[in-house]
């Protein structure tokens, strides 16, 4: 970040007044235009980075594209995702006031990552690297592990890559179960709240109202003379609601909706309604993709604005379900590593609990988990069902999703642990920190649910 001095701004403003004593127009802003931070990124296969604009003009509109979307695609916002090896030219362009000027570009180069190199996360748990012999998933918990998770870290953890192939038990899934298929679509609304949970860096519970959304998944023929279970669903690191679903008109970028709206009309879940939270609990709503300890404390936060408005406001708006036993939560990366605090602090409000590639930190203590806390109660233990889905090639959040399931298993909490390469068909995905993996995982999460 660049610091101005106040003996500068003085000159500049000095400056700025005397020609305008002159008769001469001047603006601060006139000059300047709107640059990229960084014009090259390096990235491993299956990461994210945003590009970031400084100087931007509020009322323009900022469009990015990309030369080969096969190896990096990025989102309306910025966000690259590298798929494959090789280099990548991202284009910015600037539209303000009917004209479009070229911000410029971006040279990404993606590399395929190296096993035992994992990504740097937030709150990064120190774990013993798993053997070679990952227990089969069952709801049953198959063997104590050989070390309790550390809640601090004190080393990187290495990767070791653990066994797969597919589990037949979760790789039966229908072949095009994230496919677009109209006959099956529902709606998706966009769905306004006001809150005063949200983080600002202190431990004031006195915040002004603030404005803040998710967005609302409803079944195919919808009506409010039915009854409907709820699924909360958060998404990662950086990311938005809309980054999930789309906007309801196309399969959008992870096709999400479509998702649940073909395990309904597959007869493999209740007909149900998806709501997907703005998790990032801050006054904007929105992070970049960076580990600042203030980022994650406000993704922390989700768990009080979704569980005590929220929830509530839905119930309220929506024809809903409201027990527990109709009520589920589950998220990817960053948004699985919430729904573990989530979902092992308040049994009492859920009774499905799915992290996809969980992110670490769930298990960091403080406002999270600690070892011993990391279990259900005797009260909801035989009711809840608990699944952990780790890509058989995510380098990105390494073997954390292991770190967990061997936390659930030290303390004898039944769950489901599996590693996949997802994909549609199952199994032929690329195993790494994706949405063939997270979708596969969502798929079988809806399955277990709600029975």
């Amino acid at each position: 970040m660049y610091r101005i001095s106040k003996q500068t701004m003085s000159i500049g403003l000095s400056f700025a007044l005397a020609l305008s004593s002159l008769g001469m127009p001047f603006s601060i802003h006139s000059a300047a235009k709107a640059k990229l931070t960084r014009t090259k990124l390096t990235m491993n296969v299956g990461q994210k980075k945003k590009i970031t604009i400084k100087g931007k003009k509020k009322k323009a509109k900022y469009s990015f594209s990309s030369s080969s979307a096969k190896k990096a695609s990025v989102s309306k916002k910025g966000v690259v995702a590298a798929k494959k090896k090789g280099t990548v030219k991202i284009t910015v362009k600037e539209k303000y006031k009917k004209k479009t000027r070229k911000v410029g570009t971006v040279t990404v180069t993606i590399k395929n990552a190296k096993a035992g190199t994992p990504i740097t996360t937030p709150n990064v748990t120190d774990a013993p690297a798993p053997t070679n012999t990952v227990a089969a998933p069952t709801n049953t918990p198959t063997a104590t592990p050989t070390a309790s998770p550390s809640a601090k870290p004190t080393r990187t953890p290495k990767i070791t890559p653990t066994p797969y192939p597919e589990v037949a038990e979760f790789s039966n899934l229908p072949k095009g179960y994230t496919a677009k298929v109209t006959a099956n679509e529902g709606k998706v609304k966009k769905f306004i709240y006001t809150s005063t949970k949200w983080y600002d860096g202190t431990d004031s519970t006195d915040k002004k109202a603030i404005e803040r959304y998710a967005m609302v998944v409803l079944p195919k023929d919808y009506s409010k003379t039915k009854k409907y279970p709820v699924i909360y669903m958060l998404h990662g690191l950086s990311d938005t609601p809309e980054d999930m679903v789309g906007d309801g008109r196309t399969s959008g970028r992870d096709s999400v909706q479509y998702t649940i709206w073909n395990a309904i009309a597959n007869g493999d879940v209740k007909e149900s309604i998806v709501v997907f939270p703005c998790v990032c609990c801050n006054e904007e709503g929105k992070s970049g993709f960076d580990t600042s300890p203030e980022t994650s404390a406000a993704y922390d936060y989700i768990i009080h604005d979704l569980t005590e408005v929220l929830m509530p406001a839905i119930n309220r708006e929506y024809s809903t379900l409201t027990d527990r036993d109709n009520t589920a939560v589950c998220g990817f990366s960053m948004g699985g590593r919430e729904t573990l605090n989530i979902g092992l602090r308040r049994p009492d409000l859920f009774s499905g609990v799915g992290a996809f590639n969980p992110a670490p930190g769930a298990l960091s203590g403080g406002d999270m988990l600690t070892a011993d806390e990391f279990k259900l109660s005797d009260e909801y233990k035989e009711n809840t069902y608990i699944q952990i889905t780790k890509g058989a090639k995510d380098t990105t959040v390494g073997n954390n999703p292991v770190t967990y399931h061997q936390a659930l298993e030290a303390t004898n909490t039944p769950h489901a642990y599996y590693e996949t390469m997802g994909g549609d068909p199952a199994g032929t995905g690329n195993g790494g920190h994706w949405k063939t993996v997270y979708l596969h995982g969502f798929y079988n999460f809806l399955k277990r649910i709600f029975k």
